[in-house]
């Protein structure tokens, strides 16, 4: 259970005592702060955190807290946020859910010199309680989230919303550390890089990080030319990785799978996702075991 928090809060001196005494208070989760407007974008951008802790009275660069936090849902839009204001009353609260959607919204918190990491202590704890209805609101939201990305018309917006929907992916499976649109040594864009940290013998023997490539192309099949490309990075990646996997919206034909299926022994494995295969990652109620199937039957049985 990803129980990677951030916190974005606009005073120094008070936010560091806060991050403190909730690490205190609360084992078993991590809270980072962020001031920088910059830093608070890339954040809820990389997918590392489950919820944000935001505080509403900040102002970056002439945003206010209220315009912030939209535009980090646009960024973000399975992110989560427990809210902290000096104004908590009901008409603020329905500005907030016009502006954020009530779903997104955890709580909102009065901000008191005194007591608020009890109180935000509290809220926390009720919240990760229930997991078991928020693991299912979570597949409803990628779900949403995948349609959104295979319906996009602008192309350079309908591959960054499926690369931001794979991360998505990957840290409802638990996998925290990643990256976007990374080039490797060789000077090859690589979509997605994950740091491959997550606590499961047979996927962390596939090396240090995993490289995704995306394709969205709803009803079309990867070409040939998209294999070997993608390969190619694969391959000089070796020492960091041992694994690919070539997501796509689209189809992936017999020949393609039996082409890099072929190559399955060597260093560098390909794991294709396909559409069918998403939704089923999407809907899978443990999303680590039926991935591990997947890869037992492109890579093992294959052989």
């Amino acid at each position: 259970m990803n129980k990677n928090i951030l916190i974005v809060y606009h005073i120094p001196s008070e936010a560091s005592p806060l991050v403190k005494l909730l690490h205190e208070q609360m084992p078993g989760f991590f809270f980072e702060r962020k001031t920088v407007e910059d830093e608070i974008l890339q954040a809820i951008k990389s997918m590392n955190y489950s919820l944000a802790i935001f505080d509403l009275d900040i102002k970056l660069k002439g945003y206010t807290g209220l315009q912030l936090a939209s535009m980090l849902v646009k960024i973000n839009p399975l992110i989560k946020f427990l809210f902290l204001s000096a104004n908590a009353n009901w008409e603020y609260k329905s500005q907030l859910i016009a502006a954020i959607d009530r779903d997104r919204m955890v709580d909102i918190v009065v901000k008191r010199r005194l007591h608020l990491s009890e109180e935000l202590k509290l809220v926390l704890e009720h919240y990760y309680k229930n997991l078991l209805r928020a693991d299912m609101n979570l597949n409803n939201g990628l779900l949403e989230y995948y349609e959104i990305a295979k319906n996009e018309k602008n192309l350079y917006q309908k591959a960054v919303i499926f690369e931001s929907f794979m991360m998505a992916l990957f840290q409802a499976f638990g996998y925290k550390e990643m990256k976007e649109r990374i080039r490797n040594h060789a000077m090859n864009e690589i979509d997605v890089i994950i740091r491959n940290e997550i606590d499961d013998s047979f996927l962390r023997s596939f090396g240090k990080y995993v490289l995704i490539e995306c394709k969205n192309i709803p009803g079309l099949a990867i070409s040939r030319y998209d294999l070997i490309n993608f390969h190619s990075k694969v391959k000089h990646a070796i020492g960091l990785n041992t694994m690919g996997i070539f997501a796509t919206t689209g189809l992936v034909s017999r020949d393609i799978y039996d082409e890099a299926m072929s190559s399955a022994a060597e260093p560098g494995k390909i794991v294709f996702l396909d559409d069918a295969e998403i939704l089923k990652l999407i809907r899978a109620e443990d999303k680590i075991e039926e991935f591990k199937k997947m890869i037992t039957g492109q890579i093992y049985q294959h052989r």
